[in-house]
């Protein structure tokens, strides 16, 4: 049964230098809320999210707070923020990402619904842990799931670990010089794009679009929850 699951987002221009920089060195469109539509949440922000979705179920409501706390960065919007998510809890079996398959999201009688963090922090110089802050922690009744590393640098890659009672230390189950890490999710994208053009499956698309909105969903209802103190549900940001 998963009962915790942890979402971490940092990145540093110092590590990261060909991500998102206009012809002057600079963030570009990133710094803009007008053209970005907020800052470190909605940016890279939201690719942690959707994986949470996926783990987890869809999200009912939020609370959290943001920060523009890297004045080097030239953001407009926020640079740091931490939030818990809780999920529905109806969806533990079938979200939106999910099937019926997914009884593992079951949590136990009586401990309430299950709830997950996130935090994305965005750094313009200041080196980062990237070799030992895992991007994801999924927490089990009988072990651990850690997806780690950027992937991005050319001394090590990025990898999934598995810690349970056969390996207790922990086992790689990529190998740990794996170029490329989480990323690699990103791959087939456009091989699923393509194929949904292909095929005219306009079922699928409107699936497509609707996880999107409800990812965004989650990043306004924090904005809110910012701004407001309080838990904010994410179904009024969805059409």
């Amino acid at each position: 049964t998963l009962i915790s699951a942890a979402s971490y987002y940092y990145e540093s221009m110092r590590d990261n230098v060909t991500s998102g920089l206009d012809a002057a060195g600079g963030l570009g469109w990133r710094t803009s809320l007008k053209r970005a539509g907020g800052g470190v949440v909605v940016d890279g922000g939201l690719h942690w999210i959707r994986p949470l979705r996926e783990f987890c179920g869809d999200v009912e409501e939020v609370v959290g707070v943001c920060r523009n706390a890297e004045a080097g960065l030239g953001m407009e919007g926020e640079t740091l923020a931490h939030a818990l998510l809780r999920m529905k809890r109806d969806d533990n079996t079938a979200g939106t990402c999910g099937n019926d398959s997914y009884g593992f999201r079951a949590q136990p009688p009586e401990s309430g619904q299950l709830i997950a963090t996130f935090s994305a922090n965005m750094m313009h110089t200041a080196p980062m842990a990237h070799d030992v802050c895992p991007y994801f922690r999924l927490t089990g009744t009988k072990g651990e799931l850690v997806i780690y590393g950027t992937g991005l640098n050319a001394n090590g890659g990025g990898g999934l670990k598995l810690y349970n009672e056969d390996s207790p230390t922990g086992i790689d189950l990529f190998p740990k010089d794996r170029q490329g890490g989480f990323f690699l999710g990103f791959r087939g994208i456009w091989d699923v794009v393509s194929d949904i053009l292909r095929t005219d499956d306009r079922a699928r698309a409107r699936d497509t679009v609707r996880n999107a909105a409800a990812d965004v969903g989650v990043a306004l209802a924090l904005y809110k929850s910012s701004n407001s103190g309080r838990w904010e549900p994410c179904e009024q940001f969805l059409p």
